[in-house]
């Protein structure tokens, strides 16, 4: 029997096959006085380089001692070697807890302790299933806009059937008839302090842009076309390494410029600061999440993406950087969106190709039937974003009984993470 055979057998009786393999004449002293199990380990032969040196010392003395005569019975002892180091290590490691890791419960008590815990994941690891468990509540609760987007004042989340022509269609529909074409100079600007409060409203949005997709350039996301465009379009959101360029370096600029001097987002202290609103960390905290698990939601993050930059251009953009300019504020955020995120060539539009690669892929390896499922998903995240910025239209579907019970036919507005989140 094979040496191979013996090995393979799930049953493997050790003993068994250690008495057959001493009667053998594998460890029989040959002409060479060598048997033909030590000469195969030595060089040149098949078993050579399997056994280390003092593994194939051990071996030749126990051939050694069969060929003398010897049997003594055979018994298998329990496997030791490395127990000693491997203990040392789980010592050193038990005693050696790193001082900012923090033990706490799973569930925050409010809405900025989550959103601490989220920008500082690496010490809260057990908040990766809440922040999951709020993404697919938003999810859920998104789908009211397949019916119902159509009425969106900046977006149309309603549901389409995937093409390329379809997408680029909506894409353009939206982008021109419900972000530029409304536009027009406001005739009455409001007063300073208006102005200023209306911009802490979307301050923490701005101080987390671009997070949507820092984790898509992870480790092992290159082997799709659509992985190396959002890395491209996060770059653009970095600045391309000139932090000056940097849109968060921006959005500090802006905020300077307002009088309003905030601790770094990761400090503790942030918690605790009273510029930014309390009722508005809704969509912040479901990017935050959405962000931190790229592989789960892949597909939610692409239609994220498209809603996200689609949302930098048009009425409310221009809007915003008239009355900053009035008031002498900086405008350098307003004024960098409005030139990267345009429909012809700009994020937009390559938020739009990045779809439309991906579902070419999904349809070459997995077929027509496979790729409306994950454009559900895909637009899904599109809605999902539609649902932090359509508040007018959510106020009416809430208003509808027929619109409560879907909401709450998909769990979220009775789930304790809707209520955390919203």
């Amino acid at each position: 029997q094979l040496l191979a055979d013996w090995f393979s057998d799930p049953n493997l009786d050790l003993v068994d096959f250690l008495e057959q393999l001493r009667e053998s004449g594998f460890v029989r002293a040959g002409s060479s006085g060598l048997s033909p199990l030590i000469r195969a380990m030595k060089f040149g032969g098949p078993m050579f380089g399997i056994f280390d040196a003092d593994e194939a010392e051990l071996l030749g003395r126990w051939v050694a001692s069969v060929q003398r005569g010897e049997r003594p019975p055979i018994e298998l002892s329990a496997e030791t070697a490395g127990d000693q180091r491997a203990a040392s290590w789980q010592l050193a490691i038990a005693g050696a807890r790193p001082a900012d890791v923090v033990i706490a419960e799973a569930r925050p008590g409010d809405h900025r302790e989550l959103f601490h815990r989220l920008v500082n994941i690496e010490n809260f690891a057990n908040t990766l299933p809440l922040a999951a468990e709020q993404v697919r509540a938003n999810l859920a609760a998104a789908e009211i806009l397949f019916s119902h987007g159509a009425g969106g004042r900046y977006t149309d989340a309603s549901y389409f059937d995937y093409s390329a022509e379809a997408l680029y269609q909506r894409g353009e529909q939206v982008y021109w008839d419900k972000l530029v074409n409304p536009y027009r100079p406001l005739t009455e600007l409001p007063d300073r302090d208006e102005v200023i409060f209306t911009q802490s409203t979307y301050a923490l949005g701005y101080l987390i842009d671009g997070a949507w997709l820092h984790r898509l350039g992870n480790l092992g996301h290159r082997e799709r076309t659509s992985d190396r465009m959002l890395a491209s379009i996060y770059a653009d959101e970095m600045g391309y390494g000139d932090l000056a360029k940097n849109h968060i370096t921006l959005t500090h600029r802006v905020l300077a410029s307002l009088g309003i001097r905030l601790p770094h987002i990761r400090d503790e202290r942030f918690r605790d600061q009273d510029d930014l609103p309390d009722d508005l960390y809704g969509f912040s905290l479901h990017q935050l999440s959405l962000c931190l698990l790229p592989d789960t939601f892949y597909n939610e993050l692409l239609g994220y993406n498209f809603a996200i930059e689609m949302f930098g251009s048009g009425e409310l953009r221009l809007q915003e950087k008239q009355k900053l300019r009035h008031h002498g504020f900086d405008d350098c955020y307003e004024q960098a969106h409005l030139a990267i995120d345009n429909f012809s060539a700009g994020h937009t539009r390559q938020a739009a190709d990045i779809i439309v690669s991906y579902l070419d892929g999904v349809r070459r390896v997995a077929g027509e039937g496979v790729l409306q499922g994950e454009w559900r998903r895909i637009w899904r995240g599109y809605a999902s974003f539609a649902y932090f910025v359509e508040h007018a239209l959510l106020k009416e579907l809430r208003d509808l009984p027929a619109a409560s019970d879907c909401a709450g036919s998909a769990g979220a507005a009775e789930s304790e993470v809707a209520e955390l989140l919203i």
